[in-house]
């Protein structure tokens, strides 16, 4: 079933050693990505064998065989933005960037309703809640924070790679079911090493 309105997707786009924001609009026919910048390096046709993002919601984007409508620039609060619109011939999004130049896809991933009710594992994720050792272990272990701010809440999650859940191999085919943890954040997160 076709939505009605096309989808838009915003991220940040690999412009050849630079990475900046864009917009890629899912529609059919219409698909294109618009990428913003100060100053954009015009792409050559090796590069638009394979535009690669990822969107905000941590997906993976790969454009594949683009069509460059050439730069133009607008002006946004008096600052003047370069923008660069590409159409691609096909659009991959996933937990993996696609390589369009291999002869064969290696490796298909894909995700169904309720799968958690066929592989379900309770051990594989979980979090550690508010407490005040928690943010004081969290504080021992960051940058102090330039303006003062102690910590008001602290929530950890974690994930434990337990592996493949089942494989099936028969000759060239090999079917692998794993567990993938999927989140998403609507502020910046801070990772710690």
């Amino acid at each position: 079933m076709k939505d009605d309105f096309p989808q838009q997707i915003f991220g940040h786009f690999s412009v050849g050693k630079e990475q900046h924001a864009g917009i890629i609009t899912l529609d059919g026919a219409s698909t294109k990505i618009e990428i913003y910048a100060d100053q954009l390096v015009p792409l050559d046709e090796s590069q638009l064998i394979a535009v690669h993002g990822i969107s905000r919601d941590g997906r993976k984007i790969t454009a594949c065989h683009c069509v460059s409508a050439g730069k133009g620039h607008a002006y946004y609060y008096g600052t003047r933005r370069e923008m660069l619109t590409l159409f691609p011939h096909y659009v991959a999004l996933g937990p993996d960037h696609l390589c369009p130049t291999q002869r064969e896809i290696g490796t298909v991933a894909y995700t169904f309703p309720r799968a958690v009710d066929l592989f379900y594992d309770r051990a594989i994720a979980g979090e550690l809640k508010d407490t005040q050792e928690l943010r004081k272990l969290i504080s021992d272990h960051s940058d102090k924070r330039a303006d003062g701010r102690d910590i008001a809440y602290a929530l950890i999650f974690y994930w434990a790679n337990r592996g493949p859940i089942i494989e099936v191999t028969h000759s060239d085919l090999r079917v692998t079911a794993c567990a993938h943890v999927i989140t998403s954040c609507t502020v910046p997160i801070r990772r710690f090493p």
